[in-house]
């Protein structure tokens, strides 16, 4: 990148990072208060049990504030355990794009796609709506994207842009119509959880392939047999002839003629004339 890019993609990181921090920092005590009030609708997306869930809780000894608690606990550990890594590929690699990417899908998918703090927040306070869907929409866009194009930036095979756009679509459609998700009879969630699987089954398929059939030269040579520390194959071939024996070189002084040291076929030839002229001389 240059300079000037560099620098504004530098800027736009970390005011997205502390936006999605920001709000899901906000969004805890409202998650914890939600969590322990019963779903008012069939579906909730904010992780509310409905009314017999909660009840079951109590049937089973723990309170409602216990279960509140250990989701609440789960939903920091997993969004800072996103966010570090997120945060170390930024700082170590900021001047590569598709390092930049990956950290922004796995800062934005932890804090703001997977858990129920940021949906909690907005449902607690309206006016955060907007930026929390946002945010949502991206996180899950990005992660997407980022399992078909790791680790080099493109897609593998090519087809695989297709289910990656249609995917993209689906989690857009679900943000401009949010009754599908919490409607358990909508015809919406069967087609939900057909693209979901198809998008599952083609990133498994897209890195399998990747690795089979298009690797680089530094996975080749990864997977080369004679990389392994093991390996008893030899790296360079032997050459093709012994090296000669101390006394069979003819010495320079004999062949002024030649400026450079005879080659190996002719030392050999030599060496096979001396050869034979000391069996003639015996004979």
């Amino acid at each position: 990148m240059r300079r000037r890019g560099l620098l504004a993609v530098r800027l736009g990181w970390v005011i997205l990072a502390a936006l999605s921090v920001g709000l899901f920092a906000a969004g805890i005590p409202s998650e914890f208060a939600e969590l322990q009030t019963p779903c008012p609708t069939p579906v909730c997306t904010t992780g509310q049990l409905p009314a017999a869930g909660l009840q079951a809780l109590t049937d089973l000894g723990l309170s409602p504030r216990f279960y509140a608690a250990i989701t609440v606990a789960m939903d920091i550990v997993f969004a800072a355990g996103y966010a570090l890594i997120g945060t170390l590929i930024f700082w170590r690699r900021s001047d590569d794009r598709v390092a930049v990417f990956a950290s922004v899908a796995l800062l934005l998918f932890g804090t703001a796609t997977f858990g129920f703090t940021m949906p909690a927040l907005a449902a607690d306070h309206p006016a955060f709506q907007i930026p929390v869907a946002l945010l949502h929409f991206l996180g899950a866009a990005c992660f997407g994207l980022f399992l078909y194009l790791f680790p080099d930036g493109r897609f593998v095979p090519p087809w695989t842009r297709w289910m990656a756009t249609a995917w993209i679509g689906w989690q857009l459609a679900e943000h401009i119509f949010p009754a599908w998700t919490t409607d358990p009879r909508a015809w919406q969630l069967v087609v939900e959880s057909i693209v979901w699987f198809g998008a599952l089954g083609t990133v498994i398929y897209s890195q399998i392939h990747r690795y089979r059939h298009a690797p680089t030269a530094v996975q080749r040579q990864q997977n080369s047999p004679t990389s392994s520390p093991n390996c008893k194959w030899p790296i360079e071939p032997k050459p093709s002839f012994a090296p000669a024996k101390p006394g069979w070189e003819e010495s320079s002084a004999s062949h002024p003629s030649q400026d450079r040291p005879p080659t190996r076929p002719r030392v050999y030839a030599l060496a096979l004339a001396k050869r034979a002229t000391a069996r003639g001389m015996h004979v």
